[in-house]
């Protein structure tokens, strides 16, 4: 009984490192049997959810739930999609807890969280630290594919490039192995836009209604370095000296405006037209910004091949 003891001693020590939450197996090598834990559980200490050991009155995170759902789960499960790219430091953006295990993998579900059968597993996808998760570009893709919303789509993306969690190259590859379909073609889409300088959501509609309206391709988050700053441009039309900025909500607070005016100072100074609008604006009623940057470009030199947006 002693041991036994001594071993709920060293789990509970265990437990306040891993957020409450620990599995039968590591129970198991402190020297805590079956027997032990259904006393702990008579006793009101600690709670059983499958393979799961939660020690009651442990600290409690976000970070719990995705140990008690890989904990719950196959030993081969990771997590991914969303929850791999909040454990890899994603923030903004929340989901339900998503697993990944191999096609054929024994698993019991537990409510809220969706367990993915892949049949393309690689073990070598999944990082062990500091949690079981697949690599950030392949959660970002799959989280993509599992989007409720092609919008949805594109935000994730752009936000995992974005907090710098993965590389669009890398995109690029993990793109490359989904399974093909409509929405397949969105994703190596959208991660082509991102590999070509487009990083947030709002520069990637404005590179898709430039294709639209006929209007040339702009350099993407163009750096440019003034005595006042380094700053990155979101579109440039380098040859016609025009710079078009996309706003998001976030060039509202002072600190972005301040970096915003200064950016836009310095463009003048240099002769750069710059227009400004809003991403939302983009999304909803964007015709009267492309006919006014279709105005700025013909003004400087450029032959439209078509009429203009109408």
């Amino acid at each position: 009984m002693e041991r036994s003891l001594d071993g709920v001693g060293r789990l509970h020590h265990f437990a306040w490192d891993t957020d409450g939450v620990v599995t039968r197996r590591e129970a198991a090598q402190v020297g805590v049997d079956r027997r032990r834990i259904a006393v702990e559980v008579r006793r009101g200490r600690w709670q059983v959810e499958r393979r799961a050991i939660t020690i009651v009155g442990a600290p409690t995170t976000e970070r719990s739930g995705w140990l008690l759902a890989l904990a719950g789960a196959s030993p081969r499960a990771a997590l991914d999609g969303v929850t791999a790219l909040q454990c890899a430091g994603l923030t903004g953006f929340t989901d339900a807890v998503h697993l990944s295990i191999p096609k054929g993998a024994r698993v019991q579900v537990a409510a809220g969280i969706h367990v993915h059968h892949l049949r393309s597993w690689r073990e070598t996808d999944v990082l062990v630290e500091p949690l079981r998760r697949v690599t950030p570009e392949l959660a970002a893709v799959r989280a993509a594919l599992w989007a409720a919303t092609e919008r949805t789509a594109q935000t994730i993306l752009s936000m995992a490039v974005q907090q710098g969690l993965t590389l669009p190259e890398r995109l690029l590859d993990a793109a490359s192995r989904l399974p093909r379909s409509k929405r397949t073609k969105l994703i190596v889409a959208a991660v082509e836009e991102i590999s070509g300088g487009s990083q947030a959501l709002g520069e990637l509609d404005f590179v898709s209604l430039c294709k639209t309206h006929g209007l040339p391709i702009p350099a993407r988050q163009k750096l440019l370095r003034r005595p006042s700053g380094v700053y990155y441009l979101d579109a440039r039309f380098v040859e016609f000296a025009v710079t078009v900025e996309v706003d998001g909500i976030g060039h509202q607070e002072i600190g972005q405006l301040r970096c915003d005016h200064r950016k836009n100072n310095e463009l003048q100074i240099d002769g750069d037209t710059v227009l400004r609008v809003l991403s939302m604006d983009l999304r909803a009623d964007p015709l009267p910004f492309m006919r006014q940057l279709w105005r700025a470009l013909t003004i400087r030199g450029w032959v439209a091949a078509q009429a203009g947006p109408s």
